[in-house]
């Protein structure tokens, strides 16, 4: 279900890489990534209930967060 709100809101690409960051000297486009970035990691957090949530709490990004969850679960 949540691939699907990602896909919806255009923040798939971020979380499954095909949209890679892209270097922090394109400051515009690196700001642009990092806010998609912390859009789909909301999107990913905000579906977990506390024991999944817990294990990614510290995570630095969408693509970890979900990373970590699929081996998880």
């Amino acid at each position: 279900m949540i691939t699907f709100m990602l896909k919806y809101k255009g923040l798939w690409d971020i979380v499954n890489r095909s949209m890679p960051m892209p270097v922090p000297m394109d400051a515009q486009e690196h700001l642009k990534w990092t806010q998609c970035d912390q859009k789909a990691q909301l999107q990913i957090i905000t579906t977990l209930n506390s024991l999944p949530l817990n294990h990614v709490l510290n995570i630095k990004t969408a693509k970890e967060a979900w990373d970590l969850l699929r081996v998880c679960y």
